[in-house]
């Protein structure tokens, strides 16, 4: 029988191949009406939508419907925004960050709150064995790795930032070092403790993550560097706050001390954008979300 309908040609492949193997295009999506939305799958993601909706249709080739209930399970598993709800979160991303962080859906509020949020960058130093401090808090064993003429990119980076924020114990070692390490930018101190103050600077805080986003976002400070503590950081992370990592691996094991975050959290995929090493096994490790 001559195979004239094109649907009826892709069944038929479909059903040769084993549905392992079958022809994966945008054209394909585009008639399934996802249109641009299978876009935000990698090449490996949209694979698997194409097997599983070939399978769940039995083989044959599957319905628009079935395509979509499969791509929604994978984004929904990745953590991805939802694709049907873009047209709202932009009405929303419009009214400001004050009102994305009023919607229910998490996936779909934190998207819409990195679109208009300020940047949080996790910069820190850590161990082999992923502590950034050790038992005590102190941090005396990356004196080792100080080099005369290679500030390992501190100095560019600290220029890029336009504040800081930091956690109570970070604030006490930071200030026991003597001379205030961060003069002329804004820097928030997160703690409900009541403690001494003294840099014109540094404001004390005990608002939540999201209260302290939307004050930076107030105040126009793009880009924020988050310089620990490691709970801190998870409080951050868990609201999807984090939006890049730098990492900067020592060639240490510590055997013990404080975590880079100091509560477990979800799995979260990053991507890789950097990977520099230094002199004496040092690697810098960057990663956007």
């Amino acid at each position: 029988m001559p195979c004239c309908n094109q649907k009826y040609q892709l069944s038929l492949r479909a059903k040769q191949s084993g549905a392992k193997q079958p022809p994966l295009t945008k054209d394909y999506y585009n008639r399934t009406q996802l249109g641009m939305s299978s876009i935000e799958l990698d090449s490996q993601q949209q694979q698997e939508v194409w097997q599983l909706s070939v399978q769940e249709a039995g083989g044959k080739l599957p319905t628009g419907r079935i395509v979509k209930d499969v791509v929604q399970r994978i984004m929904e598993r990745t953590k991805a925004p939802n694709p049907y709800r873009v047209r709202e979160v932009c009405q929303i991303i419009a009214k400001g960050v004050n009102e994305c962080f009023r919607i229910r859906d998490s996936r779909v509020r934190n998207c819409a709150i990195a679109s208009v949020m300020t940047q949080i960058i996790y910069q820190v130093a850590v161990s082999i064995d992923g502590y950034i401090a050790a038992a005590d808090g102190s941090v005396d064993w990356l004196s080792a790795f100080q080099i005369e003429d290679n500030d390992y990119g501190y100095a560019q980076f600290y220029a890029s930032i336009d504040a800081l924020l930091m956690g109570s114990r970070t604030y006490e070692q930071v200030i026991g070092f003597g001379e205030w390490a961060y003069p002329g930018k804004p820097c928030w101190v997160v703690s409900r403790r009541s403690l001494k103050v003294e840099q014109p600077e540094v404001r004390l805080t005990s608002n939540s993550p999201g209260e302290i986003i939307a004050e930076l976002q107030a105040q126009k400070l793009n880009r924020v560097w988050l310089v620990g503590g490691g709970q801190l950081a998870a409080s951050f992370r868990a609201q999807g706050l984090i939006s890049e990592y730098m990492i900067a691996v020592i060639p240490m094991i510590l055997g013990a001390g404080i975590p880079l975050f100091g509560s477990p959290g979800l799995q979260e995929h990053l991507n890789l954008v950097e990977c520099k090493p230094f002199p004496q096994g040092v690697v810098l490790l960057r990663y956007l979300r």
